[in-house]
């Protein structure tokens, strides 16, 4: 009973990771709600909503409701991820799963905001849904470049990338001139081992060090 139970639960946990997509993937952008989004300039609420829709068509999803406002995509799940997603969210009276991706639609201004939410639902024996939001980044990732790919754009700058700092000087860097004719610099490479040689006002030392000029 013990070993079944457990290679249940080992079951059950596989699937809560295949269909909620892998944790780990960095998304490639940073979003205000933390959701697929995009913004889209120069254009309509109708022209956006007709290419979502259109491009939904193209990649085999339905489209189960279309507006200026919204519009609802998504497919009756097949083979594989079918049981898994039974397994996760239904049982063996449950309906097929289906998997669907909402696009929320708004005009902003200065230029047209849509926003995605996916999940995969079922309907229970009695007539109860229930839904699993799929928010991992796998699923992230897909959606906003699905949305990129009909001409979205707006958040590329939050992208999660690495943040390069600055280095600090080196403790024998020279420091910032103090007025123009301070700004010629001492040219290490003509210098001779153990002398000096005079830059404009300042003494040049081998270790790249500056001694002023005394007046």
């Amino acid at each position: 009973m013990n070993k079944r139970l457990g290679t249940y639960q080992a079951f059950f946990l596989a699937a809560a990771m295949i269909l909620t997509g892998c944790q780990t993937v960095a998304p490639i952008a940073s979003t205000p709600s933390g959701k697929p989004e995009a913004i889209f300039t120069s254009t309509s609420a109708e022209d956006i909503s007709g290419r979502i829709a259109s491009a939904c068509m193209s990649q085999g999803l339905m489209v189960f409701d279309q507006s200026n406002y919204q519009v609802l995509c998504g497919k009756t799940m097949t083979g594989g991820d079918s049981v898994m997603a039974q397994l996760l969210i239904g049982n063996s009276y449950s309906t097929t799963p289906e998997q669907k991706i909402r696009f929320a639609i708004a005009n902003t201004g200065s230029g047209i905001r849509v926003q995605a939410s996916q999940w995969i639902e079922t309907q229970m024996a009695f007539g109860q849904m229930r839904r699993q939001e799929l928010n991992g980044g796998k699923h992230f990732n897909d959606v906003q470049n699905f949305l990129y790919s009909i001409g979205g754009t707006g958040f590329r700058a939050y992208s999660a990338q690495p943040v390069h700092h600055t280095p600090a000087p080196k403790p024998n860097a020279h420091p910032q001139p103090e007025d123009d004719m301070d700004n010629v610099e001492c040219r290490n490479e003509k210098k001779i081992p153990g002398s000096t040689y005079v830059t404009a006002r300042k003494f040049c030392l081998p270790d790249g060090s500056i001694v002023r000029v005394i007046r």
